[in-house]
């Protein structure tokens, strides 16, 4: 919640750096506090949480390299934020990779007289991104699982079962599962859609 606070209070303030117009802040302000997203976010935790905050700095050291390119790629500091935030997001979606390489073209053509310090970020980036792969997580016996080991989540599996089988069942299984969930009308009541297709 505190992450989620200080990223979109620095965002909004970064935001009002281009609003010179005192009611452009306050509709800004207003967005950020309206967002209904927002208030999901400081509330609850899961990897796309962390994903859009990672992914909001690494919008916000782009933009302040396309400020000031020539402030940027000589401060040391603003290139570490730069490798941390390329770092942090495929950790946090396995999807955040294929941003990270798009963006890497992107600014190896936008700033070609910084193309030295660029590749310094991105081999930087390969070296931490390696080491956790190949290095720490071996290390701390982290094993990558299969979607079908996802669905074996005993729940999810009941779960399916009552809604897809739930005529099938014999009263002493439909017993059995009352123990668990609530299943008056299970099967009308779940909708895989609305989450991920389990």
């Amino acid at each position: 919640m505190l992450i989620c606070t200080f990223f979109f209070a620095f965002a909004y303030e970064w935001t009002c750096g281009y609003l010179r117009n005192k009611t452009l802040r306050i509709l800004a302000f207003a967005c950020f506090a309206a967002y209904p997203v927002h208030w999901f976010y400081s509330v609850t935790l899961w990897k796309d949480i962390l994903f859009s905050i990672c992914f909001l700095a690494f919008l916000l050291c782009i933009d302040a390299a396309v400020r000031n390119e020539n402030e940027f790629f000589n401060d040391r500091k603003k290139m570490a934020a730069l490798l941390i935030t390329m770092v942090l997001l495929p950790l946090m979606r396995h999807n955040g990779i294929s941003i990270v390489v798009i963006m890497a073209v992107c600014l190896l053509v936008r700033f070609k007289s910084y193309n030295r310090q660029i590749l310094k970020i991105l081999g930087g980036f390969v070296l931490l991104y390696g080491i956790w792969k190949l290095a720490v997580l071996p290390a701390l016996n982290v094993t990558t699982i299969t979607s079908s080991h996802t669905l074996s989540v005993l729940e999810q599996q009941m779960a399916r079962a009552m809604n897809v089988h739930h005529e099938e069942l014999s009263d002493e299984e439909m017993a059995a599962y009352t123990r668990y969930f609530d299943i008056r009308d299970l099967w009308d009541r779940y909708n895989p859609i609305l989450s991920d297709s389990v």
